[in-house]
């Protein structure tokens, strides 16, 4: 999440939220939450002094800045009184300093419906990234994303042949000017959300980048260039990659 390489763990919870920041030493993580700012742990907005509780987490970069930020899901069970009824959704957004600040009202996100999942997707392909919020007894929300002066960004496809036709299980690594992004490709990573689709990445002002793809079973492709603010798939072909702009 800090672009250091190293790949860290968002854990939801009732109360503090946990970013654990892999130390580089073997299944050895450390907690930063307080350090980076992230542990959300009381409503910001509301009135409600009780903890949160947290379900959903959904890592992207709504500014494309080339900072990856968070929105969590956040809403009560009713069998909790010891824990915050009005309890409404984070949107953390990432400071150059791998700090983390609040942002949910000014963003217009800070529901008070208790939500369960989210994704973070490019619904109208402007290249920004918008927002769905699953609820439990309300509607669906989508936001769309209307960020001013937000930075370049390309979005990536990886498709190969056989069952695993998305590469779930396979990672994207996107160097560009300022170093380092990594994109794990799944279909989950939260409570009630999901997400299948191209990665987006954020790129700031950079104006052309080099990407490769890890696939699944573990092969990498060559390295591949690419310039900005553009949809890529990308179809592995040995150890090259056939890349198709759409």
């Amino acid at each position: 999440i800090d672009r250091n390489g190293l790949v860290d763990v968002f854990l939801s919870s009732m109360g503090d939220q946990r970013l654990q920041e892999w130390t580089g030493e073997t299944a050895s993580f450390k907690d930063v939450s307080f350090k980076r700012g992230t542990t959300a742990h009381k409503p910001y907005t509301g009135g409600d002094g009780r903890p949160s509780t947290g379900w959903h987490i959904s890592l992207g970069d709504v500014q494309n800045d080339g900072m990856d930020d968070v929105f969590i899901a956040k809403g009560n069970v009713q069998q909790m009184p010891g824990m915050a009824i009005e309890d409404p959704n984070n949107l953390l957004v990432q400071n150059e300093d791998a700090t983390f600040s609040e942002a949910g009202l000014e963003a217009g996100i800070a529901s008070l419906h208790r939500s369960r999942g989210a994704a973070l997707a490019d619904f109208n392909a402007d290249g920004l990234l918008d927002l769905a919020v699953v609820n439990r007894v309300a509607p669906l929300e989508v936001y769309r994303n209307t960020t001013q002066d937000a930075g370049n960004w390309l979005s990536i496809e990886p498709r190969q042949q056989g069952a695993n036709t998305r590469a779930i299980g396979g990672w994207i690594e996107l160097m560009d000017d300022y170093g380092l992004q990594l994109r794990e490709i799944t279909l989950g990573g939260g409570h009630a959300g999901g997400l299948l689709g191209p990665q987006h990445f954020g790129l700031d002002q950079a104006e052309g980048v080099s990407f490769r793809i890890i696939w699944p079973d573990g092969a990498h492709s060559e390295w591949a260039k690419a310039k900005p603010n553009q949809r890529l798939q990308v179809i592995r072909s040995g150890d090259t990659l056939d890349i198709f702009p759409y």
